[in-house]
């Protein structure tokens, strides 16, 4: 793998809360979220990053396709179909009888294909670990089953829980994809949450029989950094208002099958209250000069950690520890500010 990146493979079923499992990892400074990486990819070029570009315009992501053809030798276009066909959850029982290690097994391609790319994303974004939230159970097995460094998180929710989140999705007019068609309401509204009660169970036994293939993988560690996350996003959301938790919402699931990059507007971009912006500039002009410049460069002009270590002439750990404490300090300008009412 590229200098050790871990990936962090998502599997569960849809509405089960992978998009701000996503975003909560993604606020770790060495973490990078990516999205739904291989069915977004698979969608096409017309297929839109979440900054708005297209996926071969993004900044970031049409790095990772010439990447991707530097490393192998291979068009990333051409692999993404052959990837997706075998990712289906009907293949997962040949998956969990493959043996990648054997050149003629049919899942050897698929192994190596899955650390190329991999390693690609890690070097394109130049992090330690990044998330992939496609979810599908057959790649998630694929994943441990291909690199020695990933994980897997298996995210779920009750099953009438899931049932009643598909349920309100169609009665509000929205289509739901499944088994890779989308469904839309109508007279097998019905029918069709059925079919999503068996798809609970089958995902369920694939977990199950994941966990058994690979006792010696747990992920134990990422409880503590997931307890930490989710304790400080819900300070945050709590004491945000009605409107502004609606709104945020609706943001997050029209968002869930878009790739994610770092040049996506955040909360930091996107402040438009002149009171907040002056605090902000406050707290800026407060910093020490080397981590007011390090976040600047990461954050307004999209420098790497690497650049930012070579123009400031530091380590990168250092432009790392730097960038975070300039979001923490801001973030706790802006939390005073909502405790004393703006």
């Amino acid at each position: 793998m590229a200098d050790g990146v871990t990936p962090i493979y998502i599997a569960g079923r849809a509405h089960s809360g992978s998009t701000i499992l996503t975003v909560i990892l993604n606020g770790h400074p060495q973490i990078q979220g990516c999205g739904e990486v291989l069915d977004a990819l698979a969608r096409g070029p017309h297929e839109e990053c979440s900054c708005g570009a297209k996926i071969r315009e993004c900044p970031q992501w049409s790095q990772v396709f010439t990447a991707y053809r530097v490393r192998t030798g291979r068009d990333l276009e051409e692999d993404i179909p052959k990837l997706y066909e075998l990712t289906d959850i009907r293949q997962f029982g040949s998956a969990l009888r493959s043996k990648p290690e054997v050149p003629d097994d049919k899942w050897s391609f698929y192994a190596q294909a899955t650390r190329d790319l991999n390693d690609t994303i890690a070097d394109v974004f130049d992090v330690p670990a990044f998330v992939d939230s496609h979810k599908e159970y057959t790649r998630g097995l694929m994943m441990l089953r291909s690199d020695p460094s990933a994980k897997v998180i298996h995210i779920y929710r009750e099953p009438d829980i899931t049932i009643t989140s598909h349920y309100y999705r169609l009665g509000a007019g929205s289509p739901v994809k499944f088994m890779k068609r989308l469904y839309r309401p109508g007279l097998m509204t019905f029918p069709f949450l059925m079919v999503i009660a068996l798809g609970w169970s089958v995902g369920m036994i694939a977990a199950i029989l994941t966990a058994r293939a690979y006792p010696d993988r747990p992920a134990a560690e990422l409880k503590p950094l997931l307890f930490t996350m989710v304790r400080n996003l819900s300070i945050n959301y709590l004491k945000s208002g009605d409107t502004q938790r609606r709104r945020r919402s609706d943001e997050i699931g029209e968002a869930e099958d878009r790739l994610a990059c770092p040049k996506t507007p955040n909360p930091e971009t996107q402040m438009s209250d002149a009171q907040s912006l002056d605090r902000v500039e406050a707290a800026l002009a407060a910093m020490p000069a080397r981590r007011r410049d390090a976040l600047r460069l990461h954050r307004f002009e999209g420098l790497s950690y690497k650049q930012i270590a070579a123009r400031l002439q530091v380590s990168p750990g250092t432009v790392k520890t730097d960038i975070a404490m300039a979001v923490a300090e801001i973030a706790e300008t802006l939390a005073r500010m909502a405790r004393a009412g703006g």
